[in-house]
């Protein structure tokens, strides 16, 4: 059985700065998630492909899940929670292609989305209850 590397593997040492093979493989898949989603929304027709038709179920999956947990507030935190889950859903699949490895695999990705969602949590808890 093969033993996955725990540690952070750094590529790049600027001064104070160190840049891992965490931080490239999220960019990367940052911008492939931005580049797809641009892509489909160039091509929005009113009878949709099999892309369109994807993406559509994508999408409304994760309304259907957020209005089901919050029915009045789901217009609000549903870009946030679909684009969590999005990237949460192809940063773990990037595992498995040979050469990448998850990004949550690494502790300070993970710590850094639980601050994220925390944070978030009091900002649309302020934003909907004032």
């Amino acid at each position: 059985m093969a033993e996955g590397n725990l540690l952070i593997e750094p590529i790049i040492e600027l001064g104070p700065v160190v840049i891992t093979n965490t931080v490239v493989t999220t960019w990367v898949i940052m911008a492939v998630i931005g580049l797809l989603a641009w892509l489909v929304s160039r091509r929005l027709r009113i009878d949709p492909g099999p892309v369109q038709t994807a993406v559509e179920g994508i999408v409304s999956s994760i309304e259907d899940a957020v209005t089901e947990v919050a029915p009045q507030h789901a217009p609000q935190i549903m870009p946030f929670i679909g684009s969590l889950w999005i990237f949460l859903v192809v940063a773990n699949l990037s595992g498995l292609i040979p050469g990448m490895h998850s990004p949550t695999r690494d502790l300070s990705a993970t710590a850094a989305l639980a601050i994220v969602v925390f944070l978030s949590t009091h900002w649309f808890g302020i934003r909907i209850q004032g």
